[in-house]
């Protein structure tokens, strides 16, 4: 017997949640954050459960005819995103707790703070392109009060950006669908390897359909010329940004990719395909490009901003692949860069916030007083450009792999791309790490250094315990690895 509506468990503790804590415990804040961090905790207990439990048939929550509905489905893909998604969030929360202490209008804040979490858990459990598009909607329209929080004029004009652009994609994906459902008869079900009506449609005619769709989720997965608006975002917290960057945003932005190539338009299709080469292409070129920005910036938090758009251009790039070597790779450097940038705009963050430093020049001498946090940057950022024994060297290693199996010229051009990428990375990050702890106190930042310091242990928890995770991975990655290889090999 199908328990797939199990899965409505932990949306609706998120949703029931975040509803609830807009006006509960109203004069005492500390009783309304432990009530939130409660419902978050319970959220993430009961995904678990279900990652064991349900079994059975996709649960249909609306069915507007035959072929077109809401429904969910625990497969092994969504297994590993919400299993990711779920291990994070609360570590999250309770670094934004101290963070947004003195800011306004948290009680807003974080409902929708909890609602991104319900709504990233519908992503993951989605059976289907309509619900997955569904949510993806609802991801927009959660984010955004996020980003805009500060109401100032950086914030303001991020979030307008991130809405034009969200729209712009929205629409391209719906295109997408269309084409999924008008020529597939209403097959849009997620299955291993796509779905096979697709090869009795006219090929052209879906091959644009898919870069269409391919170009609409590439917004929020950050793919050039369509990453503008994630940079600018650095204008919201950074418990936004983190969040933006590591999980619920860019992180579902390639779940949608994964999902429309591995597991909606058929890889008989595609593979071989100009479109293939349209999409590597343009993944390539964004993993250099990205890296380039990121070395030049200055700004602290938009240097880590464009560190994500290359980065998200690996996970992409093992997605045009379009085989089994390359999903895994994919999955893999997804799972291990989410643990790795979340820990960098922690670190990033505690150093805006404890030391009011904005850019780069302004972190030199901070190490010897804020040791705690540039030690989790500094193993983070060693994990992010790949160094061995480091969680960040595993997944580059499958991703070269995978492409000197597929072995053609354009494939050997993304492993220089990732080689390039790598080696501007170590400069940029970790030249940060060097000037915090090798250089002393100038005149920008004298007065800063001088009343600098670590976080509390709301701060200090979450990045100790991803930074350990980048070693821990780093070294044991082998059980991890065939648990993502049986959960999505096709």
């Amino acid at each position: 017997m199908s328990n797939t509506y199990l899965l409505l468990i932990p949306i609706l503790i998120c949703v029931l949640g975040a509803i609830l804590s807009s006006f509960l415990f109203k004069k005492d804040e500390k009783k309304n954050h432990i009530f939130i961090f409660i419902s978050m905790v319970l959220a993430t207990i009961a995904t678990w459960v279900m990652l064991f439990v349900v079994k059975g048939d996709k649960f249909i929550v609306i069915q507007f005819f035959e072929g077109l509905d809401i429904s969910f489905k625990l497969d092994g893909f969504g297994k590993i995103f919400s299993g990711m998604v779920s291990i994070l969030w609360p570590l999250a929360t309770l670094y934004a707790f101290s963070y947004m202490k003195h800011a306004k209008k948290k009680r807003v804040y974080f409902m929708f703070y909890e609602l991104t979490y319900a709504v990233v858990l519908g992503i993951s459990f989605s059976a289907n392109m309509e619900t997955l598009y569904l949510c993806y909607e609802g991801l927009t329209l959660c984010t955004l009060p996020l980003i805009i929080q500060p109401m100032t004029k950086q914030s303001k004009k991020a979030g307008r950006i991130y809405m034009y652009f969200s729209l712009a994609g929205s629409a391209l994906a719906f295109v997408g669908l269309m084409f999924l459902l008008h020529y597939t008869q209403g097959g849009t079900d997620f299955v291993r390897g796509g779905n096979r009506d697709i090869l009795d449609c006219p090929k052209d005619i879906m091959l644009i359909g898919y870069l269409l769709a391919f170009l609409g989720f590439g917004v929020k997965s950050a793919i050039f010329p369509l990453h503008y608006w994630l940079p600018l975002a650095g204008a919201a917290p950074t418990p936004t940004t983190a969040l933006l960057h590591a999980v619920a945003v860019v992180k579902s932005g390639v779940f949608a990719l994964i999902r429309l190539t591995y597991y909606s338009y058929c890889l008989e299709l595609i593979k071989g395909s100009w479109v293939q080469t349209v999409v590597m292409i343009l993944a390539i070129f964004t993993i250099v490009y990205g890296s380039m920005k990121a070395l030049k910036e200055t700004h602290f938090k938009r240097r880590l901003a464009y560190s994500t758009v290359s980065s998200l251009s690996y996970i992409v790039f093992g997605v045009t692949l379009m085989n089994q070597f390359g999903l895994i790779a994919a999955v893999v450097h997804m799972l291990f860069h989410s643990i790795s940038k979340i820990t960098l705009f922690f670190s990033c963050g505690i150093t805006m916030h404890e030391a009011d430093v904005d850019f780069v020049y302004e972190v030199d001498g901070l190490g010897k007083k804020m040791p705690i946090t540039f030690i989790t940057f500094f193993i983070s950022a060693l994990s992010l450009t790949g160094i061995p024994l480091f969680a960040g060297f595993i997944s580059k290693y499958y991703l070269i792999d995978a492409a000197f199996k597929d072995g053609n010229i354009l494939t050997y051009l993304g492993v220089a791309a990732l080689i390039i990428s790598a080696l501007l990375t170590a400069i940029y990050s970790l030249s940060i790490v060097f000037r915090a702890f090798l250089n002393e106190p100038n005149d920008h930042n004298k007065e800063k250094v001088e009343k600098a310091h670590d976080g509390d242990i709301k701060f200090s928890l979450p990045i100790i315990v991803f930074s350990a995770l980048c070693l821990i991975f780093g070294i044991f990655s082998s059980g991890l690895i065939e648990v993502v290889s049986s959960l999505v090999s096709l």
